[in-house]
């Protein structure tokens, strides 16, 4: 186990720093709540595929209903809803570069992120078609069973477990009879594994007030993820150009930059392969 693992483990099962703040949450004791943690291998650049980034998911579950974030992002926010972080703690908790929340109540998704200066938030009701073999292995102590599904774009191969009988996996999925212990795409670029879980008393279900504070554009899954794609796609002049266009909203195919020479949607979305991206099904 490496050390940087170690760390977030002994981070993980104190976790003392997520709970605060959480006083006008009422408390169900007569559901339990969990806590678990994913680590996420990715290969965040399509022209460089021998290089491999980690970084660690946390899904917040109470009976029907999980809040699912980066660690790092959970901690940066817990952190900032308390005090003005200092520029080390900024540094030591750095945040993936494609953050999100998602908050799920039984099949129903809320899924927020940030991109650029605005926050957005769309709606999707999740419906995976699962596909489950007769396939079994132990994954460190678990009695593990493949399953298979297809979700935007892409094909998952998926293992879990009725060792922890609860309907819970990373990112989006769920609709297993068990915790998802394992799961990566079918060309190998997103993986994720469950590290540790623990029993909670209380759990973050919800944003902290730093966020929820900020407005949020409504908007659908299609329209973000290209929307997000499209920002990735710039450099960084034309991010700033962006930045300093006066106005919040997706990016539109009349934006231009200052001198208007610059069209920022006209790199078509099959151009735009610096990253990786999970959902790939609104690429035409």
């Amino acid at each position: 186990m490496t050390t940087v693992l170690k760390t977030f483990l002994a981070a993980f099962m104190l976790l003392g720093i997520y709970f605060s703040g959480l006083k006008d949450q009422k408390k169900d004791f007569q559901v339990k709540s969990h806590a678990f943690l994913y680590k996420f291998d990715f290969k965040h650049y399509t022209n460089r595929p021998d290089l491999i980034l980690t970084d660690y998911v946390l899904v917040n579950k109470r009976g029907d209903t999980t809040f699912t974030s980066f660690y790092n992002q959970m901690k940066r926010d817990s952190i900032s809803s308390l005090r003005k972080m200092s520029s080390q703690e900024r540094f030591d908790n750095r945040v993936n570069s494609l953050p999100y929340y998602i908050k799920t109540i039984k099949t129903k998704s809320t899924f927020t992120a940030k991109v650029a200066d605005q926050n957005f938030k769309y709606v999707e009701q999740l419906k995976f078609k699962w596909n489950i073999t007769d396939s079994i292995r132990k994954i460190n102590s678990y009695t593990c069973q493949l399953a298979t599904t297809k979700y935007a774009g892409r094909s998952w191969n998926v293992w879990f477990t009725k060792d922890i009988p609860m309907d819970v996996g990373p990112y989006k999925f769920k609709g297993l009879p068990g915790c998802i212990v394992e799961m990566e795409d079918s060309n190998n670029i997103f993986k994720y594994s469950l590290v540790a879980f623990k029993e909670k008393k209380v759990v973050r279900l919800e944003h902290f007030p730093s966020f929820s504070k900020k407005s949020l554009k409504v908007t659908t899954r299609k329209d973000f993820n290209t929307h997000q794609q499209a920002y990735q796609a710039l450099s960084f002049d034309e991010r700033m150009a962006y930045l300093s266009r006066g106005q919040a909203g997706l990016i539109q195919g009349e934006f231009k930059s200052e001198d208007g020479e610059v069209d920022f949607n006209s790199k078509s979305l099959d151009e735009m392969d610096d990253y990786q991206f999970i959902e790939i099904d609104h690429i035409e």
